[in-house]
Protein backbone atom coordinates (compact mmCIF):
# COMPACT_ATOMS: atom_id res chain seq x y z
CA UNK A 1 0.00 0.00 0.00
CA UNK A 2 1.10 3.59 -0.27
CA UNK A 3 0.86 4.27 3.22
CA UNK A 4 3.29 1.01 3.76
CA UNK A 5 6.11 2.47 1.16
CA UNK A 6 5.85 5.91 2.84
CA UNK A 7 6.55 4.61 5.72
CA UNK A 8 9.16 2.76 5.18
CA UNK A 9 10.75 5.49 2.87
CA UNK A 10 10.76 7.53 6.24
CA UNK A 11 12.51 4.66 7.98
CA UNK A 12 14.87 4.54 5.55
CA UNK A 13 15.62 7.67 5.66
CA UNK A 14 16.37 7.25 9.49
CA UNK A 15 18.61 4.53 8.66
CA UNK A 16 20.49 6.57 6.15
CA UNK A 17 20.99 9.16 8.87
CA UNK A 18 22.18 6.89 11.22
CA UNK A 19 19.47 7.03 13.82
CA UNK A 20 18.51 3.13 12.99
CA UNK A 21 20.47 0.38 12.65
CA UNK A 22 18.37 -1.46 10.65
CA UNK A 23 14.70 -1.35 9.72
CA UNK A 24 12.02 -4.23 9.16
CA UNK A 25 7.91 -5.09 9.38
CA UNK A 26 5.93 -6.91 11.17
CA UNK A 27 3.30 -9.22 8.60
CA UNK A 28 0.85 -11.57 9.44
CA UNK A 29 0.12 -13.33 5.98
CA UNK A 30 2.85 -13.83 3.75
CA UNK A 31 0.69 -11.77 1.20
CA UNK A 32 1.90 -8.70 3.10
CA UNK A 33 5.08 -9.38 1.14
CA UNK A 34 7.03 -8.94 -2.18
CA UNK A 35 10.18 -8.97 -3.57
CA UNK A 36 10.56 -4.83 -3.26
CA UNK A 37 11.20 -5.27 0.62
CA UNK A 38 14.67 -6.81 0.00
CA UNK A 39 16.48 -3.60 1.31
CA UNK A 40 14.71 -4.36 4.81
CA UNK A 41 17.01 -5.34 7.35
CA UNK A 42 13.99 -7.50 9.36
CA UNK A 43 10.81 -9.26 8.95
CA UNK A 44 9.08 -10.34 11.58
CA UNK A 45 6.22 -13.28 11.00
CA UNK A 46 4.57 -15.81 12.86
CA UNK A 47 5.72 -19.14 13.34
CA UNK A 48 4.35 -21.60 15.72
CA UNK A 49 2.34 -24.61 16.28
CA UNK A 50 -0.93 -23.66 13.89
CA UNK A 51 1.11 -21.45 11.59
CA UNK A 52 4.44 -22.81 9.34
CA UNK A 53 3.32 -20.58 6.44
CA UNK A 54 6.65 -18.67 5.95
CA UNK A 55 8.66 -21.46 6.05
CA UNK A 56 7.66 -22.60 3.14
CA UNK A 57 7.91 -19.78 1.13
CA UNK A 58 9.45 -19.16 -2.17
CA UNK A 59 9.39 -15.38 -1.59
CA UNK A 60 10.46 -15.43 1.82
CA UNK A 61 13.96 -17.20 0.67
CA UNK A 62 14.38 -15.08 -1.77
CA UNK A 63 14.19 -12.33 0.75
CA UNK A 64 16.80 -14.18 3.09
CA UNK A 65 19.08 -15.01 0.36
CA UNK A 66 19.02 -11.58 -0.12
CA UNK A 67 19.88 -10.73 3.04
CA UNK A 68 16.54 -9.81 5.17
CA UNK A 69 16.72 -11.22 8.41
CA UNK A 70 13.55 -13.33 9.18
CA UNK A 71 12.41 -12.97 12.55
CA UNK A 72 9.78 -15.46 13.92
CA UNK A 73 6.88 -14.08 16.90
CA UNK A 74 3.81 -15.71 18.00
CA UNK A 75 5.43 -18.89 18.82
CA UNK A 76 2.91 -19.35 22.10
CA UNK A 77 0.13 -17.98 19.79
CA UNK A 78 0.15 -15.22 22.38
CA UNK A 79 0.29 -17.34 25.14
CA UNK A 80 -2.16 -19.43 24.29
CA UNK A 81 -0.39 -22.73 24.13
CA UNK A 82 1.09 -22.05 27.35
CA UNK A 83 -2.37 -21.16 29.51
CA UNK A 84 -6.05 -21.72 29.94
CA UNK A 85 -7.67 -21.87 26.89
CA UNK A 86 -11.01 -20.66 27.48
CA UNK A 87 -11.11 -17.37 25.62
CA UNK A 88 -11.41 -19.56 22.19
CA UNK A 89 -14.27 -19.83 20.88
CA UNK A 90 -15.17 -23.55 20.72
CA UNK A 91 -14.14 -23.88 16.38
CA UNK A 92 -10.74 -24.11 17.91
CA UNK A 93 -11.18 -26.26 20.71
CA UNK A 94 -9.93 -29.03 18.43
CA UNK A 95 -6.59 -27.57 17.59
CA UNK A 96 -5.78 -26.90 21.02
CA UNK A 97 -6.65 -30.53 21.73
CA UNK A 98 -4.47 -31.78 19.00
CA UNK A 99 -1.81 -29.84 20.50
CA UNK A 100 -2.52 -31.19 24.02
CA UNK A 101 -2.08 -34.77 22.64
CA UNK A 102 1.20 -33.68 20.26
CA UNK A 103 2.62 -32.66 24.09
CA UNK A 104 1.56 -35.90 25.41
CA UNK A 105 2.87 -38.07 22.73
CA UNK A 106 6.40 -36.05 23.14
CA UNK A 107 6.01 -36.98 26.77
CA UNK A 108 6.98 -32.74 26.66
CA UNK A 109 5.79 -29.68 27.99
CA UNK A 110 3.62 -26.91 26.22
CA UNK A 111 6.82 -24.54 26.08
CA UNK A 112 8.77 -27.01 24.79
CA UNK A 113 6.97 -27.99 22.69
CA UNK A 114 6.05 -24.65 20.79
CA UNK A 115 9.52 -23.73 20.95
CA UNK A 116 10.61 -27.22 18.99
CA UNK A 117 8.83 -25.49 15.57
CA UNK A 118 11.48 -22.54 15.99
CA UNK A 119 14.25 -25.10 17.05
CA UNK A 120 13.96 -27.35 13.89
CA UNK A 121 14.33 -24.96 11.40
CA UNK A 122 16.94 -22.37 10.10
CA UNK A 123 14.78 -19.69 7.97
CA UNK A 124 14.13 -17.56 10.98
CA UNK A 125 17.53 -16.67 13.12
CA UNK A 126 15.75 -15.42 15.76
CA UNK A 127 12.57 -15.36 18.19
CA UNK A 128 10.71 -12.59 19.50
CA UNK A 129 8.98 -13.93 22.67
CA UNK A 130 6.95 -12.44 25.69
CA UNK A 131 5.52 -14.07 28.36
CA UNK A 132 2.61 -14.00 30.78
CA UNK A 133 4.24 -14.83 34.12
CA UNK A 134 7.55 -15.38 35.47
CA UNK A 135 7.42 -18.99 35.78
CA UNK A 136 7.18 -19.40 31.66
CA UNK A 137 10.59 -17.46 31.57
CA UNK A 138 12.05 -20.21 33.90
CA UNK A 139 10.97 -23.10 31.68
CA UNK A 140 12.63 -20.97 29.01
CA UNK A 141 15.53 -21.13 30.79
CA UNK A 142 15.62 -24.47 32.07
CA UNK A 143 15.57 -26.27 28.67
CA UNK A 144 17.38 -28.72 27.45
CA UNK A 145 17.54 -28.97 23.91
CA UNK A 146 16.31 -32.20 21.86
CA UNK A 147 15.80 -33.17 18.45
CA UNK A 148 12.29 -32.84 16.75
CA UNK A 149 10.49 -34.07 14.08
CA UNK A 150 7.46 -31.27 14.89
CA UNK A 151 7.58 -29.94 10.85
CA UNK A 152 7.08 -33.20 9.13
CA UNK A 153 3.95 -33.74 11.96
CA UNK A 154 2.72 -30.28 10.73
CA UNK A 155 3.27 -30.18 7.17
CA UNK A 156 0.90 -33.51 7.23
CA UNK A 157 -1.43 -31.52 9.53
CA UNK A 158 -4.25 -29.80 7.54
CA UNK A 159 -4.58 -26.53 10.66
CA UNK A 160 -7.53 -24.16 10.44
CA UNK A 161 -6.16 -20.98 9.03
CA UNK A 162 -8.18 -18.88 11.01
CA UNK A 163 -7.26 -20.20 14.39
CA UNK A 164 -3.49 -19.24 12.82
CA UNK A 165 -4.36 -15.82 12.69
CA UNK A 166 -5.29 -14.02 16.67
CA UNK A 167 -6.84 -11.44 14.61
CA UNK A 168 -9.36 -13.93 13.22
CA UNK A 169 -9.99 -14.81 16.80
CA UNK A 170 -13.67 -14.16 18.55
CA UNK A 171 -14.08 -13.63 21.90
CA UNK A 172 -16.18 -15.78 24.06
CA UNK A 173 -18.89 -14.30 25.51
Amino acid sequence: TLERIEALDFLSALENLGIADSIGISVYEESELSPQLVNLGIIQAPLNFFNVEFLNSSLVSELVSAGVEMQARSIFLQGLLLNSHQMIQDPFFKGLEEFTNYVKYKKSTHLEVALEVYNCQSLFTSLVVGFLNATHVKQLFDLEPRGSDILDYLRLKSMNPKFADPRKWGKRV
